[in-house]
Protein backbone atom coordinates (compact mmCIF):
# COMPACT_ATOMS: atom_id res chain seq x y z
CA UNK A 1 0.00 0.00 0.00
CA UNK A 2 2.78 2.41 0.86
CA UNK A 3 4.43 1.88 -2.52
CA UNK A 4 1.13 2.69 -4.28
CA UNK A 5 0.77 5.83 -2.16
CA UNK A 6 4.33 6.87 -3.07
CA UNK A 7 3.59 6.35 -6.78
CA UNK A 8 0.38 8.41 -6.55
CA UNK A 9 2.17 11.19 -4.67
CA UNK A 10 4.94 11.28 -7.27
CA UNK A 11 2.41 11.37 -10.10
CA UNK A 12 0.59 14.29 -8.50
CA UNK A 13 3.86 16.14 -8.00
CA UNK A 14 4.81 15.69 -11.67
CA UNK A 15 1.35 16.82 -12.82
CA UNK A 16 1.54 19.90 -10.61
CA UNK A 17 5.01 20.73 -11.93
CA UNK A 18 3.76 20.46 -15.53
CA UNK A 19 0.88 22.84 -14.76
CA UNK A 20 3.16 25.35 -13.03
CA UNK A 21 5.71 25.28 -15.86
CA UNK A 22 2.94 25.63 -18.42
CA UNK A 23 1.51 28.68 -16.65
CA UNK A 24 5.00 30.17 -16.22
CA UNK A 25 5.85 29.72 -19.87
CA UNK A 26 2.51 31.19 -20.93
CA UNK A 27 2.97 34.26 -18.70
CA UNK A 28 6.58 34.80 -19.78
CA UNK A 29 6.01 34.65 -23.52
CA UNK A 30 8.70 36.94 -24.99
CA UNK A 31 8.43 38.63 -28.39
CA UNK A 32 11.41 40.11 -30.21
CA UNK A 33 11.81 43.89 -29.99
CA UNK A 34 11.71 44.16 -33.80
CA UNK A 35 8.24 42.55 -33.83
CA UNK A 36 6.94 45.07 -31.28
CA UNK A 37 8.34 47.88 -33.42
CA UNK A 38 6.54 46.46 -36.46
CA UNK A 39 3.30 46.35 -34.45
CA UNK A 40 3.85 49.95 -33.35
CA UNK A 41 4.14 51.07 -36.98
CA UNK A 42 0.99 49.15 -37.90
CA UNK A 43 -0.97 50.79 -35.08
CA UNK A 44 0.40 54.24 -35.93
CA UNK A 45 -1.03 53.80 -39.41
CA UNK A 46 -4.46 52.50 -38.41
CA UNK A 47 -5.19 53.30 -34.74
CA UNK A 48 -4.08 56.87 -34.06
CA UNK A 49 -6.55 58.46 -31.63
CA UNK A 50 -8.29 55.13 -30.88
CA UNK A 51 -8.30 53.22 -27.58
CA UNK A 52 -5.44 50.68 -27.49
CA UNK A 53 -5.35 47.93 -24.85
CA UNK A 54 -2.17 45.95 -24.10
CA UNK A 55 -3.06 42.32 -23.33
CA UNK A 56 0.02 40.38 -22.21
CA UNK A 57 -1.38 38.34 -19.32
CA UNK A 58 -0.14 40.89 -16.79
CA UNK A 59 3.22 41.73 -18.40
CA UNK A 60 4.07 45.23 -19.68
CA UNK A 61 6.35 43.83 -22.39
CA UNK A 62 6.31 46.08 -25.46
CA UNK A 63 4.62 49.00 -23.66
CA UNK A 64 7.65 51.29 -23.87
CA UNK A 65 8.03 50.61 -27.61
CA UNK A 66 4.37 51.38 -28.33
CA UNK A 67 4.48 54.54 -26.21
CA UNK A 68 7.72 55.67 -27.87
CA UNK A 69 5.82 55.54 -31.18
CA UNK A 70 3.39 58.15 -29.81
CA UNK A 71 0.55 55.71 -29.09
CA UNK A 72 -1.65 56.03 -25.99
CA UNK A 73 -1.79 52.51 -24.59
CA UNK A 74 -3.93 51.31 -21.67
CA UNK A 75 -3.32 48.36 -19.39
CA UNK A 76 -7.03 48.12 -18.54
CA UNK A 77 -10.20 49.27 -20.26
CA UNK A 78 -11.52 52.63 -19.00
CA UNK A 79 -14.84 53.09 -17.23
CA UNK A 80 -17.40 53.85 -18.43
CA UNK A 81 -16.63 51.80 -21.53
CA UNK A 82 -19.48 53.42 -23.42
CA UNK A 83 -17.14 56.22 -24.49
CA UNK A 84 -14.94 53.92 -26.57
CA UNK A 85 -15.62 54.33 -30.30
CA UNK A 86 -12.83 52.12 -31.65
CA UNK A 87 -10.78 49.59 -29.67
CA UNK A 88 -7.58 47.76 -30.60
CA UNK A 89 -6.32 44.92 -28.39
CA UNK A 90 -2.68 43.95 -28.91
CA UNK A 91 -0.46 41.55 -27.00
CA UNK A 92 1.07 38.14 -26.50
CA UNK A 93 -2.19 36.52 -25.34
CA UNK A 94 -5.48 35.86 -27.08
CA UNK A 95 -8.26 38.23 -26.00
CA UNK A 96 -11.64 36.93 -24.81
CA UNK A 97 -14.40 39.19 -26.16
CA UNK A 98 -16.35 39.69 -22.95
CA UNK A 99 -17.96 42.76 -21.37
CA UNK A 100 -17.58 44.95 -24.46
CA UNK A 101 -21.27 45.87 -24.74
CA UNK A 102 -21.99 47.52 -28.09
CA UNK A 103 -18.41 47.15 -29.31
CA UNK A 104 -18.39 44.58 -32.11
CA UNK A 105 -15.49 42.83 -33.85
CA UNK A 106 -14.28 44.63 -36.96
CA UNK A 107 -11.95 43.71 -39.80
CA UNK A 108 -8.21 44.01 -39.33
CA UNK A 109 -5.64 45.65 -41.63
CA UNK A 110 -4.49 43.41 -44.48
CA UNK A 111 -1.02 43.35 -42.95
CA UNK A 112 -0.71 40.33 -40.64
CA UNK A 113 0.38 40.88 -37.01
CA UNK A 114 4.09 40.16 -36.36
CA UNK A 115 5.00 36.65 -35.08
CA UNK A 116 4.07 36.04 -31.46
CA UNK A 117 1.54 38.89 -31.26
CA UNK A 118 -2.24 38.95 -31.47
CA UNK A 119 -4.34 41.86 -32.69
CA UNK A 120 -8.09 42.45 -32.39
CA UNK A 121 -10.16 45.40 -33.59
CA UNK A 122 -13.61 46.44 -32.28
CA UNK A 123 -15.92 49.27 -33.36
CA UNK A 124 -19.00 50.69 -31.65
CA UNK A 125 -22.31 50.25 -33.42
CA UNK A 126 -23.28 53.39 -35.34
CA UNK A 127 -25.74 55.55 -33.41
CA UNK A 128 -25.15 53.90 -30.03
CA UNK A 129 -24.87 56.03 -26.88
CA UNK A 130 -21.36 57.22 -25.98
CA UNK A 131 -22.29 59.31 -22.94
CA UNK A 132 -25.31 59.67 -20.67
CA UNK A 133 -25.80 62.60 -18.26
CA UNK A 134 -27.33 60.35 -15.57
CA UNK A 135 -24.35 57.96 -15.64
CA UNK A 136 -21.87 60.84 -15.30
CA UNK A 137 -23.67 62.82 -12.57
CA UNK A 138 -21.34 61.67 -9.79
CA UNK A 139 -18.40 63.42 -11.48
CA UNK A 140 -20.31 66.60 -12.42
CA UNK A 141 -19.76 69.96 -10.73
CA UNK A 142 -23.06 71.36 -9.39
CA UNK A 143 -23.66 74.85 -8.03
CA UNK A 144 -26.85 76.68 -7.08
CA UNK A 145 -27.21 80.33 -6.07
CA UNK A 146 -23.43 80.67 -6.13
CA UNK A 147 -22.50 77.79 -3.80
CA UNK A 148 -21.55 74.14 -4.49
CA UNK A 149 -24.08 71.34 -4.03
CA UNK A 150 -22.24 68.38 -2.52
CA UNK A 151 -24.63 66.61 -0.12
CA UNK A 152 -25.38 63.09 -1.47
CA UNK A 153 -29.03 62.46 -2.34
CA UNK A 154 -30.64 59.56 -4.25
CA UNK A 155 -27.72 59.04 -6.63
CA UNK A 156 -27.13 62.78 -7.06
CA UNK A 157 -26.46 65.86 -4.95
CA UNK A 158 -28.54 68.18 -2.80
CA UNK A 159 -27.82 71.88 -2.28
CA UNK A 160 -27.58 71.97 1.53
CA UNK A 161 -27.72 75.78 1.65
CA UNK A 162 -31.15 75.85 -0.08
CA UNK A 163 -34.61 74.25 0.52
CA UNK A 164 -35.07 70.47 0.31
CA UNK A 165 -36.30 70.56 -3.29
CA UNK A 166 -32.99 72.00 -4.50
CA UNK A 167 -31.05 68.99 -5.76
CA UNK A 168 -29.95 67.27 -8.96
CA UNK A 169 -30.67 63.54 -8.97
CA UNK A 170 -32.41 60.85 -11.06
CA UNK A 171 -36.20 60.96 -10.82
CA UNK A 172 -39.40 60.29 -12.76
CA UNK A 173 -41.44 63.16 -14.15
CA UNK A 174 -44.93 62.85 -15.59
CA UNK A 175 -45.73 65.07 -18.57
CA UNK A 176 -48.67 64.80 -21.00
CA UNK A 177 -49.37 61.20 -20.02
CA UNK A 178 -45.75 60.05 -20.40
CA UNK A 179 -43.33 59.23 -17.59
CA UNK A 180 -39.79 60.45 -18.23
CA UNK A 181 -36.75 59.07 -16.42
CA UNK A 182 -34.63 62.19 -16.09
CA UNK A 183 -32.52 64.41 -13.82
CA UNK A 184 -34.41 66.76 -11.51
CA UNK A 185 -33.09 70.31 -12.01
CA UNK A 186 -35.40 72.80 -10.29
CA UNK A 187 -34.18 76.43 -10.58
CA UNK A 188 -33.47 78.44 -7.39
CA UNK A 189 -35.55 81.48 -6.47
CA UNK A 190 -35.11 84.95 -7.92
CA UNK A 191 -33.50 83.92 -11.22
CA UNK A 192 -30.40 82.69 -9.40
CA UNK A 193 -28.62 80.01 -11.47
CA UNK A 194 -28.42 76.27 -11.05
CA UNK A 195 -25.27 75.18 -12.90
CA UNK A 196 -24.42 71.58 -13.80
CA UNK A 197 -21.05 71.19 -15.48
CA UNK A 198 -19.73 67.98 -17.04
CA UNK A 199 -16.04 67.87 -17.93
CA UNK A 200 -14.36 65.80 -20.62
CA UNK A 201 -17.39 64.76 -22.65
CA UNK A 202 -16.88 62.82 -25.91
CA UNK A 203 -17.30 64.65 -29.18
CA UNK A 204 -20.59 63.78 -30.85
CA UNK A 205 -24.28 64.56 -31.30
CA UNK A 206 -25.98 65.69 -28.09
CA UNK A 207 -29.69 64.98 -27.76
CA UNK A 208 -31.08 67.21 -25.02
CA UNK A 209 -34.61 66.77 -23.67
CA UNK A 210 -36.37 68.70 -20.90
CA UNK A 211 -39.70 69.92 -19.63
CA UNK A 212 -41.96 70.71 -16.69
CA UNK A 213 -44.21 68.28 -14.86
CA UNK A 214 -47.98 68.15 -15.42
CA UNK A 215 -48.42 69.68 -11.95
CA UNK A 216 -46.11 72.58 -12.84
CA UNK A 217 -47.84 73.09 -16.20
CA UNK A 218 -51.19 73.52 -14.41
CA UNK A 219 -49.92 75.98 -11.82
CA UNK A 220 -50.45 79.75 -11.70
CA UNK A 221 -46.75 80.37 -12.28
CA UNK A 222 -46.39 81.16 -15.99
CA UNK A 223 -42.70 82.07 -15.93
CA UNK A 224 -40.58 79.83 -18.20
CA UNK A 225 -37.58 77.84 -17.07
CA UNK A 226 -34.65 79.01 -19.18
CA UNK A 227 -31.75 76.68 -19.93
CA UNK A 228 -28.46 77.75 -21.45
CA UNK A 229 -26.24 74.98 -22.81
CA UNK A 230 -22.54 75.62 -23.35
CA UNK A 231 -19.81 73.43 -24.79
CA UNK A 232 -16.40 74.00 -26.32
CA UNK A 233 -16.96 76.42 -29.21
CA UNK A 234 -20.75 76.65 -28.96
CA UNK A 235 -23.90 77.33 -26.98
CA UNK A 236 -27.71 77.18 -27.19
CA UNK A 237 -30.53 78.91 -25.30
CA UNK A 238 -33.68 76.87 -24.59
CA UNK A 239 -36.74 77.18 -22.40
CA UNK A 240 -39.56 75.07 -20.99
CA UNK A 241 -42.99 76.63 -20.50
CA UNK A 242 -46.34 75.45 -19.17
CA UNK A 243 -47.58 74.94 -22.72
CA UNK A 244 -44.49 73.63 -24.50
CA UNK A 245 -44.64 70.05 -23.23
CA UNK A 246 -41.55 67.84 -23.37
CA UNK A 247 -38.97 69.40 -25.71
CA UNK A 248 -36.09 67.84 -27.62
CA UNK A 249 -33.14 69.40 -29.48
CA UNK A 250 -29.84 68.24 -30.94
CA UNK A 251 -26.41 69.88 -30.92
CA UNK A 252 -22.88 69.00 -32.04
CA UNK A 253 -20.76 69.14 -28.88
CA UNK A 254 -17.26 68.46 -27.58
CA UNK A 255 -14.93 69.26 -24.70
CA UNK A 256 -17.34 70.00 -21.85
CA UNK A 257 -21.07 70.47 -21.31
CA UNK A 258 -22.52 73.07 -18.95
CA UNK A 259 -26.20 73.63 -18.17
CA UNK A 260 -27.42 76.82 -16.50
CA UNK A 261 -31.05 76.69 -15.32
CA UNK A 262 -32.97 79.82 -14.23
CA UNK A 263 -36.52 81.02 -13.58
CA UNK A 264 -37.71 84.50 -12.59
CA UNK A 265 -40.21 82.90 -10.22
CA UNK A 266 -39.37 79.44 -8.93
CA UNK A 267 -42.75 78.31 -7.56
CA UNK A 268 -43.66 74.84 -8.90
CA UNK A 269 -41.03 74.97 -11.64
CA UNK A 270 -40.65 71.17 -11.57
CA UNK A 271 -37.98 70.94 -14.27
CA UNK A 272 -36.19 67.80 -15.43
CA UNK A 273 -33.74 66.98 -18.25
CA UNK A 274 -32.12 64.14 -20.17
CA UNK A 275 -28.88 64.36 -22.16
CA UNK A 276 -27.09 61.73 -24.23
CA UNK A 277 -24.26 61.91 -26.74
CA UNK A 278 -24.00 59.56 -29.71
Amino acid sequence: MRSIERVLAASLAVALLVVVLSEWNRGERTVAKAHWQTMAELLKQHAQGDTILLHNGGSTQGLDILQAAGLEVRLALPEPRGRIRRLWVVGTHRFLEQGLGELGANELPKQNPPPGLYLKHFVRTAGSVLWHASDELRSAQIRAAGKPCQQPKDGGFRCAHLPDWMYVAPTQLRRSGTTHHCLWAHPPSGAKPLVVRYRNIPEGQLTFEHGLSDTAAGSNNKHPVKVQLKWEGGQATLQATNQSGWKRSQHKVKGFLELTVRAQQDGQRHHCFKAVIR
